[in-house]
């Protein structure tokens, strides 16, 4: 298993920030979710321009994997089997004082072809999927971090997400 860190300063090389003497920390889950193609699928609320892998918070008494799977039933209305958890990262988010550590997992869509209805929450949200190969993936979030230079509609936390899941993407073996 690999495991990388992120820091403010990783992400907003330009930007001076200092770093709080505490942080909050948040768990979350995120998954490299493979069609019977081997196309990976990346998230976006409709609209956004702005693409991610599956995936989010883990609620209190929810395991890692337990999460993922109810997150890829919000945001994709379908069911996964996880194969393996391949990848770790800690995201020091200086302006937030947050601390995200972040498990990400291979998983496949499920066999038996089960489509979740869209959980009413995301569905709200207009939550839209995108099945590519890796190296299209690779370089859609490489655009989407040059792209995020205007500091308005949280920038800060979509630079982040943006570059941890370019990393699981890079470094998984699919």
């Amino acid at each position: 298993m690999i495991h990388h860190t992120i820091k403010h300063v990783d992400v907003f090389p330009e930007e001076a920030c200092v770093e709080p003497a505490f942080y909050s920390t948040r768990r979350t889950a995120k998954g490299i979710v493979l069609d019977s193609h081997r196309k990976v699928a990346l998230v976006s609320k409709k609209g956004s321009g702005f693409y991610f892998l599956p995936g989010g918070g883990i609620e209190e008494g929810e395991s890692t994997e337990e999460a993922l799977k109810r997150e890829c039933a919000e945001e994709m209305g379908q069911s996964i089997k996880i194969e393996r958890k391949f990848a770790t990262t800690s995201e020091y988010r200086a302006k937030s004082a947050e601390l995200y550590e972040t498990s990400c997992f291979i998983a496949r869509l499920s066999e038996d072809g089960q489509d979740l209805e869209v959980i009413p929450d995301d569905s709200l949200l207009g939550m839209e999927v995108l099945w590519i190969g890796k190296p299209e993936a690779i370089e859609l979030l490489k655009k989407q971090a040059k792209k995020i230079t205007d500091k308005t509609d949280n920038y800060y936390s979509r630079k982040f997400n943006t570059l941890r899941d370019l990393y699981f993407i890079d470094k998984s073996l699919i």
